[in-house]
């Protein structure tokens, strides 16, 4: 009698039992994956830096610093501004790649020093260079551009283009949504001048069905210094994990093996 009371009593507390086994497992699981990361990308290829189906050399850098560390990375790729957003509401974790602006680091988390973004923590330090049709006549001292007709056009979205051109009081455009929609303005003559990262430039140059028709003009007129940067949010909830992370790209990218692309 007990013991048919005890198997009733078993078969009642059951599906209790299995229902909590359950929670434990999804809150096992989640333990596992909490040191994850989801990293949204630009959808249009940025370079040789980010691609929205497969790693550039910065996704690359990153994802070999996360696992270093014992996580993994999830890249998401979406139009930049759309990326930007996200981030601010935490619907991903962070961004790659952002430079330090005055824009930017009111709505980011950088690494920081001495109260400014610190560039040994960057992804990158790229250089930002003009391109031309061969044989154009547009020049560049490093002070003073010559031959533009019109305004130099840069990528859309890259506010940081168009703001080191500001700097240097040249007229900017951001019509066309890719490099290589720039370069077929430039090849059509409806400009005379983009502006451009020197990687991707030197891409754009080698690739067979652009050689011999591009030029670089003069030495590069910005450099600019590129971060993986968080909400603030996940900052706060996640410091530690993104300060080591931040510390893990900075080892990587300075270690005597790595050769990425963009890093200096």
């Amino acid at each position: 009698m007990d013991r048919d009371a005890g198997a009733e009593n078993n078969e009642r507390v059951s599906p209790i039992r299995r229902k909590f086994l359950i929670l434990l497992l999804t809150l096992a699981c989640q333990a596992v994956h909490a040191g994850d990361w989801t990293i949204c990308v630009d959808s249009n290829d940025w370079g040789v830096y980010t691609y929205p189906d497969h790693d550039g050399s910065l996704q690359t850098l990153v994802r070999s610093a996360a696992e270093q560390l014992g996580s993994e990375v999830h890249y998401v790729a979406y139009p930049w501004r759309r990326c930007e957003l996200m981030a601010e509401k935490g619907e991903v974790d962070g961004l790659l790649a952002v430079p330090w602006t005055a824009l930017s680091r009111n709505r980011f988390v950088f690494p920081m020093r001495e109260a400014r973004a610190d560039t040994a923590e960057a992804v990158a330090v790229v250089d930002l260079v003009f391109l031309q049709r061969a044989g154009g006549k547009a020049s560049w001292d490093g002070q003073t551009l010559h031959g533009l007709t019109g305004r130099v056009a840069h990528v859309q979205g890259y506010a940081e283009l168009g703001g080191a051109l500001d700097a240097l009081g040249i007229p900017t455009s951001d019509d066309y949504k890719s490099d290589m929609l720039d370069v077929r303005a430039l090849l059509s003559g409806r400009i005379n001048l983009i502006a451009t990262y020197a990687d991707s430039a030197d891409l754009l140059m080698t690739m067979p069905d652009l050689s011999g028709r591009l030029a670089r003009v003069g030495p590069p007129f910005a450099r600019l210094a590129y971060y993986v940067a968080f909400g603030k949010d996940v900052y706060g909830a996640r410091r530690s994990e993104i300060d080591a992370l931040w510390r893990e790209i900075a080892g990587k990218r300075h270690g005597s093996g790595y050769s990425g692309t963009g890093a200096r």
